[in-house]
């Protein structure tokens, strides 16, 4: 086990006999779980080898175990009789055992996912004894298999014919136990490096940086393991108060770590709908807003033939309700017609705040000064420019509930690629929505269809 503290099992447990039956927990605590009584190597998590454990007791066993014990093994009082299948826990990399003679043994592990990575062999000369053990240059080990059967060749591992004596069962220490083992100059219970105890447990050169996401100081390593404070960091350095990836954190030029904001997940497509996850920060989902405003009767046409020339859109929203606040700004809002269907966004167009047509402006406000009725956008061109946007209408009720109207037309070569597949999938939804938070949708199922063949889709929904 080299310079290795061990962790031991030594069967040296005092008021057991020869013939009382191993606890099968006894070294649990040193990460040391054994298994027996027919136990199957897949029911244990062992994927890439069949096998079965026996079972395993205390034996007066000194007979096997001819001193002097080759390679510095030791036995003492009882020994365990067929030990042969156990899982450890703790990351080790290093396990071996003190073994007696009867036949050619081997000692095969698992990492800890069930796949074998190695096996050593002893083959007794006579009435011999000696330690065997096998390093995995730091691969943990997740499973242990010890007895007469060759694993690693393929055979399937039993206790039926010679039975293997046991004894001093080791596993070795480990960078991140908190314990400083022989061969670590530190162990801070973590296998990390950063903080001035290396991932492999040894010290951090001396002015090599510690300072953690909170920190508002400048900090260092003195070299000998411990993380020293220096100066504070200046105001508006970032920093991680609350381990919240949706807040944004600064340092306020004293030392402290502040509050300074909500991370900001707006993306530039009105057709997703951002939120931040706490495990995972911006998320943009690909579905319909959430809060619109419902239409009375809804209907959607979109045609998407191979002739780029001749591809439509069109969607109506009337007999709703609506203010003419809500269709805000002419010369800063942007308006976005988004269709979705079960599997995410299918046709996508934006009419551009404060945009010319064909040379003119595309916005107006409807109605005289005082007595605006609502917006209208209009591409007077032979071939529509944004998106190939013809007409945008928003239309507000005046307070006669029913009477407001959104109305969104395009065609031609200058639309985006609209993805109708073999037909849309049902739900549909179609929306129009605008930066300034405003939307106003409908709803189509299947039966809501009057025609859905993957060129054209066309369907109307009143509402109850």
């Amino acid at each position: 086990m080299g310079a290795y503290d061990p962790i031991e099992g030594r069967f040296d447990e005092p008021g057991v006999a020869s013939g009382d039956p191993v606890p099968l927990d006894l070294y649990s605590s040193a990460g040391l779980t054994f298994y027996a009584g027919g136990t199957s190597f897949a029911a244990i998590g062992i994927k890439d080898r069949s096998g079965t454990a026996g079972a395993l007791d205390y034996w007066d066993g000194a007979d096997h175990f001819s001193p002097p014990i080759g390679g510095g093994g030791s036995q003492t009082g009882l020994v365990c009789r067929s030990c042969g299948v156990a899982s450890l826990t703790g990351a080790h990399s290093r396990v071996g055992l003190t073994a007696g003679d009867n036949g050619t043994q081997y000692l095969t592990v698992w990492d800890t996912n069930g796949y074998i990575i190695g096996q050593v062999a002893w083959a007794p000369a006579g009435f011999d004894s000696a330690f065997m053990g096998l390093d995995t240059g730091g691969v943990p080990i997740g499973f242990v298999a010890y007895g007469n059967d060759d694993v690693w060749s393929g055979e399937t591992y039993g206790l039926s014919g010679s039975t293997t004596y046991s004894d001093t069962w080791v596993m070795d220490g480990f960078c991140g136990n908190d314990v400083v083992d022989s061969g670590e100059q530190c162990d801070d219970g973590n296998a990390v490096s950063g903080d001035c105890c290396s991932g492999t447990c040894q010290f951090e050169s001396s002015g090599s940086s510690c300072a953690d996401a909170a920190s508002c100081q400048e900090r260092t390593c003195d070299g000998a393991g411990n993380c020293v404070s220096g100066a504070h960091l200046p105001v508006d350095t970032p920093c991680d108060a609350d381990a919240d990836v949706c807040t944004i954190d600064v340092c306020d030029g004293s030392g402290a770590c502040v509050f300074h904001g909500g991370l900001d997940c707006i993306d530039d497509d009105p057709c997703t709908q951002d939120s931040c996850a706490l495990d995972s920060g911006c998320v943009h989902a690909e579905g319909p807003a959430s809060g619109c405003k419902p239409a009375g009767v809804g209907s959607l046409t979109l045609s998407n033939p191979s002739v780029a020339a001749k591809k439509r859109a069109s969607f109506v929203w009337t007999r709703g309700a609506s203010t003419l606040a809500a269709f805000g700004d002419i010369t800063t809002t942007d308006y976005t017609l988004c269709v979705y269907d079960s599997g995410g966004i299918v046709a996508e167009m934006t009419a551009p705040a404060a945009s010319t047509c064909a040379g003119i402006d595309c916005w107006k406000i409807l109605g005289s000064t005082g007595k605006e009725k609502g917006v209208l956008y209009k591409d007077k061109g032979k071939v529509a420019e944004h998106d190939g946007i013809k007409i945008v209408l928003g239309k507000a009720d005046d307070g006669v509930v029913g009477k407001a109207a959104v109305r969104f037309r395009a065609l031609g070569q200058n639309m985006p690629a609209m993805s109708t597949g073999s037909g849309l999938s049902a739900p549909v939804t179609a929306q129009v929505v605008t930066d300034n938070a405003a939307c106003w949708e409908a709803g189509f199922v299947d039966a809501d269809a009057a025609k859905n063949d993957g060129v054209t889709y066309k369907a109307k929904v009143k509402a109850p």
